[in-house]
């Protein structure tokens, strides 16, 4: 990845729409995952955000109960009238739940990418599980820059701790650890020193935030 070009910069169109949903998820203070579903020319089609913990968005979005992921309300939100969900492409912050996993795999697209690994809820591997799950050719594209996945992992370890209860961030950053150890060094840090909260509060727009990001985590890493 050439770093001589800043990170948002150097993302493909239907990532920064993924990302800016997520960041919008973490502004009103929800699980930070976003999604997007592209054409097979990169035209962004639909998005969608977490909205667990959040009020009603537009059109047909889930929202305030635990089935309201950011891939459930990409995928409800896309006009398969009118397309052909075959050609289409679902963009995910994060590797998707057992949940986004079967209804992605049940709307006919055929190709997912996420942009950052899940070691406990992630569900990738459930492709080929069973006879019905391995009816279907599905093209899976994994994390590509880990630099976007230190900081989308940091995002949901800063938010964890912002809303811990009984200590359950701390288990579940333990099984993330292991695998992007950086990230979740980095969100504990930024959960520490309030500096990604103060971004959300001013509402610093997502292209400035995931650069700053950037710069943070290529400080961070040298000292780690």
């Amino acid at each position: 990845m050439n770093r001589q070009v800043r990170l948002w910069e150097s993302l493909a169109i239907p990532w920064q729409a993924s990302i800016q949903e997520a960041w919008l998820a973490h502004c009103h203070n929800t699980v930070p995952i976003g999604a997007a579903i592209a054409g097979p020319d990169g035209t962004i089609l639909a998005t969608g955000r977490n909205r667990i913990l959040d009020g009603p968005g537009e059109g047909q979005s889930l929202y305030g109960h635990p089935l309201a992921h950011a891939e459930m309300n990409a995928l409800v939100s896309m006009d398969y009238k009118s397309i052909d969900p075959h050609v289409c492409t679902l963009y995910t912050t994060m590797e998707p739940c057992p949940l986004c996993l079967g209804a992605f795999y049940m709307s006919g697209l055929r190709q997912i990418r996420f942009a950052s690994r899940d070691p406990l809820a992630g569900s990738i591997n459930l492709l080929g599980a069973t006879e019905y799950l391995s009816r279907k050719v599905i093209t899976v594209v994994e994390p590509e820059d880990p630099a976007l996945e230190d900081i989308l992992i940091a995002w949901h370890v800063e938010f964890n701790l912002e809303h811990d209860r009984d200590d359950r961030a701390r288990r579940l950053h333990a099984v993330w650890s292991p695998v992007v150890p950086l990230g979740v060094l980095l969100g504990e840090k930024l959960f520490r020193n309030g500096e990604l909260r103060r971004m959300r509060e001013t509402g610093m727009p997502v292209e400035e935030a995931l650069n700053m990001m950037e710069a943070e985590r290529d400080a961070f890493s040298i000292g780690v």
